[in-house]
């Protein structure tokens, strides 16, 4: 008799989803090749956005959310509206999910929405497409409109950055965040959503958040990821009583958000909302005017440097492994550093801090690395004079053999990069020594 295994069922649904979603993308990448649009027609420019400009045929920005509540409900539905009105001044359709995909459990709308609206831009021929797709949950309040979401991302030098987030306390927090419209967002997305599935072992805490975490903090997807000061876009208003010294709110800070509330959310909400539609010259305030772009410039520029000097490293470290004692400060000095980029990259003056600090512990490691080859050559130049002078000198057979058996017994490397080293071998046994 067959036993029915539910875990089992669950992975090979799991599985089915995946690749049903892959088979899908590859066949929109493939008929899609067959547009008059190329991909070639767009990379010359100086974006690595899919969309280079505003007459490209689409927006450079879709904005997206979702409200399932099973009644109307006033507060959230005028959140949203702060978004549309916002996304509306600068050519961001906002796209809304108001009923579940699924039935029972809507945890995962969120993934599975924006999967769905990732592929429809990957569906669309290049020079078409959004370059990016900004998530915003329903209990966040757009304060100041004038700031657009493409001042958050990155310059074209870094165009392998796929998903630009924030942390709070907690870690990861997919309140906000931006997914770049690119194959690397779909993979994460269905690894994401068949986590529970295929992997039901690994504990997930907050449904997609979690999911998230987990599938882009592994090795194929980390590299594409970075992390962004909270209250840049991502500002939590909490009660005094979780969380204390949380930097308040300013006129011209662009979002606010109402997480973790639960039942209080349109208590707090509902002031906030009045403000904006009723006051909205008192937070609304030309980017120009606000910090943003000073911070922004800032944080990439202390980021690049930070992925330059890590590289340098890395190679360095590679390079000179045959010498662990000279590159032991240097390993811990880079990991420090990484660790930095990871989990505390809003911290810009922490970022500034260690890679000014591996900056200069390389330095001196290569300083040490250069002055032992000096002493090295140095050395073997000493030897070879020995051996000059002898022959000069007529030296009997004895010397000169003593002379050559100590060339043989110095090893010498032949990689420059390496930290070469000699010793002096025994004579062999038996075998007379100048002084017999």
């Amino acid at each position: 008799m067959q036993i029915y295994n539910p875990r089992s069922s669950r992975a090979i649904l799991g599985s089915v989803g995946v690749f049903v979603l892959i088979v899908f993308f590859f066949l929109v990448h493939h008929f899609q090749g067959l547009s008059v649009y190329t991909r070639s027609d767009f990379d010359s420019s100086d974006t690595h956005d899919e969309l280079v400009g505003p007459n490209e045929g689409g927006p450079r920005v879709r904005q997206a959310t979702t409200n399932l509540h099973d009644e109307y409900d006033p507060v959230f539905e005028r959140a949203i509206k702060s978004h549309i009105k916002h996304g509306e001044a600068w050519g961001s359709p906002t796209h809304v999910l108001r009923h579940s995909m699924f039935d029972g459990n809507s945890q995962y709308n969120k993934l599975s929405y924006l999967q769905m609206l990732l592929l429809n831009e990957m569906a669309r021929p290049y020079g078409q497409r959004a370059g990016w797709i900004v998530w915003f949950d329903a209990d966040t309040i757009i304060l100041n409109p004038k700031v657009p979401w493409t001042t958050f991302f990155p310059p074209t030098k870094f165009p392998n950055i796929h998903l630009i987030a924030s942390k709070n306390w907690d870690g990861f927090n997919s309140g906000v965040f931006f997914l770049r419209v690119h194959e690397w967002s779909v993979k994460m997305l269905a690894d994401a959503q068949a986590l529970p599935s295929l992997r039901p072992e690994i504990p997930i805490k907050w449904a997609d958040q979690s999911a998230m975490l987990e599938s882009f903090s592994r090795p194929q997807f980390r590299d594409a990821v970075v992390f962004q000061p909270l209250h840049w876009y991502n500002e939590f208003q909490l009660q005094e009583n979780m969380v204390k010294d949380r930097p308040k709110v300013h006129p011209g800070d662009m979002l606010i958000h109402f997480a973790g509330l639960m039942k209080d959310k349109r208590k707090f909400m509902g002031p906030w909302l009045d403000k904006v539609e009723n006051m909205a010259d008192q937070w609304t305030v030309p980017l120009v005017n606000t910090t943003y772009l000073r911070d922004v410039k800032a944080y990439w520029d202390i980021y690049g440097q930070a992925k330059n000097i890590l590289d340098s490293a890395n190679h360095t470290i590679s390079s000179m492994s045959g010498d662990a004692e000279l590159m032991r400060p240097v390993v811990k000095a880079s990991e420090k550093l990484q660790n930095m980029v990871w989990n505390s990259a809003g911290d810009i003056e922490g970022m500034r801090s260690h890679t000014e600090f591996l900056a200069d512990t390389l330095q001196q490691a290569k300083s040490k690395d250069a002055a032992a080859k000096d002493q090295l050559r140095a050395e073997t130049a000493q030897a070879g004079s020995s051996k000059a002078g002898t022959l000069d000198s007529g030296g009997s057979k004895t010397e000169m053999a003593i002379v050559e058996h100590y060339d043989a017994g110095v090893a010498v490397s032949a990689d420059e990069d390496a930290v070469g080293s000699h010793q002096v071998l025994p004579l062999p046994a038996g075998e007379p020594t100048a002084a017999t």
